[in-house]
């Protein structure tokens, strides 16, 4: 999506990009808040892994039909939004964490024969040779967190994206929720601060994931005939020291950079620059 429109229409670059598939966490946990044993949280993990290949076996033969021209007279809302996802117009978001999460969903994915983006991957180290051979990109989780276990070292998440780009696998990077993306040059310049080129981490916020959604024709570098949307800094603009935005452009038009904090910064420079009396 692009930061500046007067519509979603106007903001939306696709506005069905991917659907998005929270695959059962396979970790157990002890705790004394936790009421169930470890072997009843496996059996619980694994029903819903079943009951998610159901509804997506159940999906692809309502999409079958519907190709077929079957499905018409009892449509299902839930399953035309899975239609694309079995064309393969459509990737599929699975987000998993931990090692054992992360190599079902690689199966999960390749049984369906769906496009998938595997997206979190803090254990993605610990199977760098099957998420290859599968083909799937990785969409990386925050960089500044914490080690999955306490025997991890501090640094296992700054150094993943370096570990990832060194086995060849294709991969973003991202940050929690929505507003904190305004940080996500930094988790890049701190990825290279732990072996990451420099090259490469621009590339994971920018190219590379305008490629994994399919509108690398329209953004993601600057070329002749994509649209003209990029950043002008000073500094280095995955260093949070040096990086200041001086100008913003969206398809060419130049944006303001004004905001509530601005104005209020521009205020009181200026009462402070008055003379005393």
């Amino acid at each position: 999506m692009q930061l500046d429109g007067w519509t979603r229409e106007d903001i939306a670059l696709r506005p069905q990009a991917a659907v998005v598939v929270n695959f059962p966490t396979l970790a157990t946990f002890r705790a004394p808040w936790v009421r169930r044993s470890p072997q009843e949280q496996r059996r619980d993990a694994e029903r819903q892994i079943e009951s998610l290949y159901d509804f997506f076996r159940t999906a692809q033969m309502y999409a079958r039909a519907a190709a077929a021209g079957l499905a018409e007279a009892k449509r299902d809302i839930r399953f035309e939004a899975l239609r694309p996802v079995f064309d393969g117009t459509m990737p599929v978001m699975i987000r998993c964490w931990e090692y054992k999460q992360i190599l079902r969903a690689i199966e999960f994915a390749k049984h369906f024969g769906i496009r998938a983006i595997l997206v979190g991957c803090s254990d993605a180290w610990r199977c760098l040779e099957e998420i290859k051979q599968s083909g799937f990109p990785v969409i990386v989780g925050r960089v500044h967190s914490l080690p999955m276990r306490d025997e991890e070292g501090y640094d296992t998440p700054y150094r993943l994206p370096a570990i990832l780009d060194s086995a060849g696998i294709p991969f973003a990077l991202s940050d929690a929720g929505f507003w904190q993306q305004r940080n996500l040059p930094f988790q890049a310049g701190t990825a290279v601060g732990f072996g990451l080129h420099n090259d490469a981490a621009l590339r994971a916020i920018t190219l590379t994931p305008a490629e994994i959604f399919g509108v690398a024709d329209r953004v993601g570098s600057i070329e002749v005939g994509k649209d003209a949307t990029l950043i002008v800094t000073s500094g280095d603009v995955l260093d949070a020291m040096t990086s200041r935005v001086e100008l913003a452009f969206i398809q060419g038009r130049r944006v303001s950079l004004e905001s509530k904090q601005s104005r209020l910064a521009e205020k009181y420079r200026t009462r402070y620059r008055q003379p005393k009396q």
